[in-house]
């Protein structure tokens, strides 16, 4: 019984310090693996290879005719009105009076003031025939500083007197041409807001007028198809109407916001146009303007927007992979504006061919081993 009992103790024994060893050798084997890279795992990244697009693309824009020249005209002065000569769709040329307020008083005003530069005048030659004899009488000795001083004094309030009077007067026949509405330029007549014998307010605004000798055209442009373009003033396009679908006419651009609309995020660009001669096209109509993009513009280059890393100081790079090595390299880019909702424009930095790690940018180093995982629909 005591030798059966020493052995089972043998046993255990053997098996404890076989346990220790084993322990220790997978100890061992975890610092030797810790301490050393890995060189037969790899990290799964989605690549996309670079392509260039061809810019130099048509696009179609809905666009609102207006007029050229627009205004709406007020008087200047108040007064009742005698006289209307116009009416709405009228062909009116540039001076031509539109409306005449009654004349009569600012007529009496400037009789007035007439009267009174006559009076003033008389009595500034009263004061330097006055002056004259006073400054012979001072020289010879004969009057006192003070008199000679007091007739040269008159002399001047008089001259500014007859100076204010003058500028009164230049005033009034100003006001009395005001009574007149001209034209400002050849138009036609848009809408017509009082009636004759009426009283009308000085800055009220009573006769609407426009030019449609030239047209102009308003688009709302996007910004990522804006960038694709010059912008420079008399750049061409074509418009078509839905009443002439058949006809393009040449148009050119004439300015442009370069602030976009705080709602719609579009840019509006106006392009002019003579009118039709063998069909009527009023302001308020529609129209389709076909915009391209320069024909000789180079190809451009678009990544998604979640392939670029951003550092410290804002420079913008991509990862780019090496195929002989499987790693890949960070390369700064010089980006531009959104090309849809999810691309960025590439100005500088990459080449039509090379391969981007397009998803993963967050986990990979420059030494790491890469495997392109392919994706459905993704170009690799």
């Amino acid at each position: 019984m005591k030798n059966r009992l020493l052995i089972v103790i043998g046993v255990m024994a053997f098996m404890a310090s076989c346990l220790l060893l084993t322990q220790q050798s997978l100890a061992q084997a975890d610092e030797n693996r810790s301490d050393q890279p890995d060189s037969s795992g790899s990290h799964g990244v989605v690549l996309e290879r670079i392509h260039g697009i061809n810019s130099a693309t048509a696009r179609s824009y809905p666009g609102i005719v207006k007029a050229s020249n627009t205004a709406k005209l007020a008087f200047r002065v108040s007064g009742p009105l005698v006289r209307v000569d116009i009416k709405p769709g009228d062909a009116v040329k540039k001076g031509q009076v539109l409306m005449q307020i009654d004349p009569q008083d600012y007529q009496d005003k400037i009789q007035v003031l007439e009267a009174q530069k006559a009076g003033s005048v008389s009595q500034l030659e009263t004061a330097k025939l006055d002056f004259a004899r006073v400054k012979k009488l001072f020289a010879q000795h004969v009057v006192p500083q003070a008199d000679y001083d007091h007739a040269q004094n008159a002399v001047n309030i008089l001259t500014a007197s007859v100076d204010a009077v003058k500028a009164q007067l230049r005033i009034a026949r100003h006001h009395l041409g005001y009574t007149s509405l001209r034209a400002p330029y050849d138009g036609i007549i848009t809408l017509q807001l009082i009636e004759n014998h009426e009283m009308v307010q000085a800055g009220r605004v009573v006769v609407g007028l426009h030019d449609i000798s030239f047209l102009e055209i308003e688009i709302k442009v996007s910004e990522n198809e804006i960038i694709n373009h010059g912008l420079k003033s008399g750049e061409g396009a074509l418009a078509t109407f839905p009443s002439q679908a058949d006809h393009r006419f040449r148009i050119s651009l004439k300015e442009w916001n370069t602030e976009a609309d705080r709602i719609t995020r579009t840019y509006a660009m106006v392009f002019t146009l003579p009118a039709p001669g063998d069909f009527m096209v009023l302001p308020g109509m529609t129209a389709e303007v076909v915009w391209s993009t320069p024909e000789k513009q180079p190809d451009m280059i678009t990544i998604p927007a979640r392939a670029l890393v951003t550092d410290n100081s804002g420079a913008s790079s991509v990862w780019v992979f090496d195929e002989t090595s499987s790693t890949a390299a960070k390369k700064k880019v010089e980006v531009g504006g959104l090309n849809g909702s999810s691309r960025i424009v590439v100005k500088n930095g990459l080449s039509i061919g090379e391969r981007i790690v397009t998803e993963g940018v967050d986990f990979i180093t420059s030494t790491m081993k890469l495997n392109a995982i392919s994706m459905k629909g993704r170009i690799q």
